[in-house]
């Protein structure tokens, strides 16, 4: 839900239960400050913060703020150059999802970067009244049955681990996500720790029928959100995502989409899944040796694996790659250009949608319905 303007100042005229509640104007204000300090922060901290506010004194401004500049506005009291990072992906997120207004729920407010839930509860709690635990009060779209703001995708779900077997041990998927939670204690990366695995989550294993590969997560701040290649509503089309959509229209007349959410696809089987699962802000391919790769090779073997006919599409070099873990011979491998702008005239006229879809067809499967509108 997003709250109203009226709203939020309202509920932060309201806050004086500490004086770190206090210093700020607004609930934006509050949330990173906590961020960024905590509530027991110190006075130069503060000071810091509150010189950062006088700048920046929204998320539409700091979102687009120089980073070196508020580097050097938190850089005296010790407020280490990742948090100002963090600080710039934390406005810019809620710029882009929420209109510039800090959303009233713990599930949006985890989503958001660098917020953690113990930051998200004290906030929701101190601003807008509402208890940890306490119904929701977020509204749900009509399309979305089953909210993604709702699903926790912060570790691999039981059939997809069930599926690597003994595998799995020597994954150590959990010292994965331990060394992706240092990184995020040290400043931003995406998708949100609640996002990481939503791919999984969104296809479970029993109902994929396609996969699409990709290689990591978009990573601009408030973008990527666990499915390969998708955008939530509101978020403007990378340009890898509109090509996509260029070809869908060309392929199998589909109007072009009015927003880049690809849930519709997860839902039915297609299985949006990046090959390293998280990012580190303005830093393409940082995570790579995190040991991501391990864990999706290991899921595309599983697949592999499987009796039921799955079809790969693996577009652009680096996912092509990975058709050789495809042996069993059961599968359908589409290989083509990459829909990025560097390849998009060799992507022009692949008609990879048709394709996935007659290779459905020939296996007595359902087709994708690739419209999102």
């Amino acid at each position: 839900m997003v709250v109203s303007k009226a709203k939020a100042a309202k509920a932060s005229v309201g806050l004086r239960r500490a004086r770190v509640e206090r210093d700020w104007k607004d609930t934006f204000q509050l949330l990173v400050a906590m961020v960024l300090g905590g509530a027991a922060m110190s006075a130069g901290a503060r000071n810091a913060i509150l010189a950062l506010f006088e700048q920046w004194p929204d998320a539409e401004t700091l979102a687009a703020a120089d980073p070196s500049a508020v580097e050097r506005v938190l850089e005296p009291v010790g407020l280490a150059k990742q948090r100002a990072q963090t600080a710039i992906a934390l406005a810019a997120a809620i710029h882009a999802r929420f209109a510039g207004e800090v959303p009233e729920s713990v599930d949006e407010m985890v989503s958001l970067p660098g917020v953690p839930r113990t930051v998200a509860n004290v906030v929701v709690r101190r601003a807008f009244g509402v208890v940890a635990g306490a119904p929701p009060s977020t509204m749900i779209e009509d399309d979305e049955a089953v909210p993604a703001s709702k699903v926790d995708a912060s570790r691999l779900p039981a059939d997809w681990e069930a599926a690597l077997g003994e595998s799995l041990v020597a994954l150590d998927v959990p010292g994965v996500i331990e060394r992706v939670a240092r990184e995020r204690a040290t400043g931003a990366v995406f998708p949100p720790a609640w996002e990481t695995f939503a791919a999984f989550h969104h296809t479970p294993f029993e109902r994929t029928r396609v996969v699409v590969l990709g290689q990591d997560p978009y990573p601009t701040p408030g973008v990527a959100h666990g499915l390969a290649f998708s955008v939530k509503r509101g978020i403007k089309l990378p340009p890898s995502l509109a090509n996509m959509f260029h070809e869908l229209v060309a392929d199998v007349g589909c109007a072009f989409p009015t927003h880049g959410y690809l849930l519709p696809w997860a839902r039915q089987g297609v299985l949006l899944l990046n090959s390293v699962l998280t990012v580190r802000a303005s830093e393409p391919g940082s995570h790579k040796l995190f040991g991501w790769r391990e864990l999706t090779n290991a899921i595309i073997r599983a697949l592999d694996a499987r009796e039921e006919h799955v079809v790969f599409a693996f577009w652009g070099g680096y996912a092509r790659a990975h058709a050789k873990l495809v042996k069993s011979g059961r599968h359908t491998i589409i290989e083509g250009a990459h829909p990025s702008p560097m390849s998009v005239k060799e992507w022009r006229g692949s008609r990879p949608y048709s394709r996935i879809n007659a290779a459905l067809r020939e296996h007595g499967q359902p087709e994708i319905d690739w419209s999102l509108d």
